[in-house]
């Protein structure tokens, strides 16, 4: 599924698994073993992440529903109240017009017709009527639906039952003062009206003025300001008047769910083939019930908005699936077409064929890898030719002084014997110049068998035994190899090349030189330097190799999120620069510091490495006239003071002797690869 490679014909040679195997994961190539779980998890993420965002989706668009139904029953209440508000203010000025109290006390139904009619038209009241004491209706106007402002027809209607006209006429108040309010049928059409008393001077009820609205227009006004549908239920449940064609059983409460509406939830119902939230409230007027209002919200766009966001995170997350599939199978055919290559190359070199070559040229790993075994086998090619030609001189020089020897053993038996010994001296010369040679290639061999371990370990399938002889082979490989490289290292020291050079810049380049072995032990380096230079003669190379030895030496003490300082001031004796290494690490024991520079050779390769670079720091210091210090009070943070004496005319050189290059170091080229 992945692509596996065909196999050569060392492929076939090779123990190879049974595909049936229950460890099939063992047998996936190495793009499989990259892309499969790269996949699995980018769909799995995918999946959970639609599920999520979808469901946080539709919450926020149910939540935004429940909102809004909430508020435009809020609205419409608001509506009501304000629908109250102008038929107080009609009211009032109909109760205090002049003349009215004479007219309805002498039951002039004409002079009361022409006093309130106008007012009734200008604040298009749709029916109003005057009331005698006793309830009896001298004078009752309707306006027709759809007529002109003022426009009232004269209609016979009871009052005197009404509980909102007796209250008034009883000169009732309630805490809203002495209004009433009530919903009544008039003309087969139910209105919500409000009543207003009479008075005469002496503050006497003689009569009421009732002004209404239809319930219908009220609807449609509460409709306009909620945007929601809206039906009017009566205080026992049954259904009266709504905006909406419903029938008058669906949405009818009983009488107890009627008094205990105001705790109920909202409810789903659907009329004519279309969903609705239903929310129930109770209609309060002046703390007055009037019955139950119903507000209804279309819930359509709510399922359309959990649809559509469902879709578009899909569709997302399907576009993000596919670019993160194609990228790891880019990433593995990048990671996995040059191991392919290498693995091919190494069986033709493991073969005899010693003139291949990667072809790898990436700056990654990988290419480095590449590089360091096209190297070592152009160095096997290189010695493989040197060793040929070298038998081959050998065995002509070899035969030259046989044949000379022969010509001269006629003419002189002594000068036969000194020219053989002449001959044993140069093949003797020759065999040590080929040891000569065997010890300078001993590191070529090294890090071509640490390779070969490498590649082996990588591409067979080894029994355990075996593995663990690799195993033993590498670590005694590495040990010999670096053991080689410590011990040729402090047996050859460079060359001193004295210099006058800013101090400062020194101790900058060793912070820069340790900058990943302090990212690596999760450890702040930082400097603390005068503002002026400090001149001493030295070679910046060895005292930067001295002082970084030092500093990688109390980085292995160290522990994450630690400090290490490099301070630089004078030294009591003016004479002299002291730069001290303090850190938060652990105090150098009194017992170890009078042995640490001494150049143990300990049979571990890292101890003696570490034996050997404290040794050289100490010769390297040693040698420019300085002197190293270890202090062992747990009160100070310091831990070395270098010593190293001041340049001459420090007050007389010139800034631009401070430039200095960083000297970081190298990778030696015969070191065994780790």
């Amino acid at each position: 599924m992945f692509g596996r490679r065909p196999e050569s014909s060392i492929d076939r040679e090779s123990p190879r698994r049974d595909w049936r195997s229950p460890r099939l994961w063992a047998n996936f190539s190495l793009r499989g073993k990259i892309v499969v779980p790269f996949l699995a998890l980018t769909v799995l993420t995918a999946l959970v992440g639609t599920f999520i965002v979808t469901r946080l989706t539709a919450g926020s668009a149910r939540e935004r529903f429940t909102n809004q139904l909430y508020e435009s029953s809020r609205l419409a209440a608001a509506a009501v109240v304000d629908q109250e508000s102008r038929h107080l203010s009609v009211l009032r000025l109909m109760v205090f017009t002049e003349g009215l109290p004479a007219a309805l006390l002498s039951g002039d139904i004409a002079r009361m017709d022409s006093l309130l009619r106008p007012l009734a038209g200008n604040a298009g009241v749709e029916v109003w009527a005057v009331l005698d004491d006793q309830g009896r209706a001298w004078l009752t106007n309707v306006a027709p639906v759809g007529e002109a402002t003022g426009a009232h027809d004269v209609v016979v209607a009871e009052w005197r039952g009404e509980p909102a006209v007796l209250a008034v006429l009883s000169g009732a108040r309630d805490i809203a003062g002495d209004k009433m309010i009530g919903i009544k049928t008039v003309a087969g059409e139910p209105f919500f009206y409000t009543v207003a008393p009479i008075a005469n001077e002496d503050g006497r009820v003689m009569g009421a003025v009732v002004v209404g609205t239809r319930l219908t227009t009220l609807l449609d006004l509460l409709r306009e300001r909620s945007s929601a549908q809206q039906v009017l239920l009566t205080r026992s449940g049954a259904f009266q008047v709504g905006t909406l064609v419903v029938d008058a059983q669906m949405l009818a409460l009983t009488p107890e769910q009627a008094a205990a509406v105001d705790q109920s939830p909202s409810r789903p119902v659907e009329i004519a083939g279309v969903s609705y939230e239903a929310l129930y409230t109770p209609l309060l007027i002046r703390q007055q019930p009037l019955g139950v209002l119903v507000t209804l919200l279309p819930t359509e766009f709510v399922i359309s908005t959990e649809a559509t966001s469902r879709n578009a995170v899909a569709a997302i997350f399907l576009g993000l699936v596919a670019a993160t599939t194609a990228l790891g199978f880019g990433l593995a055919h990048a990671i996995s077409a040059p191991l392919w290559r290498l693995r091919d190359v190494t069986q033709q070199v493991a073969a005899g064929d010693l003139h291949q070559a990667t072809g790898i040229s990436s700056g990654d790993e990988i290419g480095g890898l590449a590089s360091d075994f096209d190297q070592m086998t152009g160095r096997l090619r290189h010695r493989t030719a040197q060793s040929e030609a070298l038998q081959i001189a050998t065995r002509e020089l070899y035969e030259q002084a046989l044949q000379r020897g022969e010509q001269l053993a006629a003419a002189n038996q002594q000068l036969a014997a000194a020219q053989a010994h002449m001959i044993q001296r140069e093949k003797i010369a020759l065999m040590g110049q080929v040891a000569s040679h065997i010890a300078q290639d001993v590191r070529a061999p090294l890090t071509a068998a640490l390779t070969l371990l490498d590649l082996i370990e990588i591409e067979q399938e080894l029994e355990p035994g075996v593995r663990d002889h690799l195993v033993q082979i590498r670590a005694h490989t590495e040990r010999a190899g670096r053991l080689l490289g410590d011990i040729d290292r402090f047996a050859h020291p460079a060359q001193v090349d004295h210099m006058l050079i800013d101090l400062r810049l020194t101790l900058r380049a060793v912070l820069e030189g340790q900058a990943t072995a302090l990212q690596a032990a999760a450890v702040t380096g930082e400097l603390d330097l005068p503002a002026a230079p400090v001149y001493v003669t030295i070679d910046p190379g060895q005292i930067q190799q001295a002082l970084g030895a030092l500093v990688a030496n109390r980085l292995r003490q160290m522990q994450p999120a630690g400090v290490l300082t490099l301070r630089l001031a004078a030294a009591s004796d003016a004479a002299s620069a002291a730069v001290t290494i303090a850190d938060t690490g652990p105090t150098i024991a009194p017992e170890l510091a009078h042995c640490l520079f001494d150049p143990v050779f300990d049979v571990n390769s890292d101890a003696l490495s570490r034996h050997l670079e404290l040794a050289v720091s100490y010769g390297l210091i040693a040698e420019h006239g300085g002197r190293i210090d270890v202090h062992s009070d747990p009160a100070l943070l310091d831990r070395f003071t270098v010593y190293l004496p001041l340049g001459d005319g420090q007050a007389d050189v010139s800034d631009s002797i401070m430039e200095i290059e960083v000297v970081k170091p190298q990778p030696d080229p015969e070191r065994p690869m780790k």
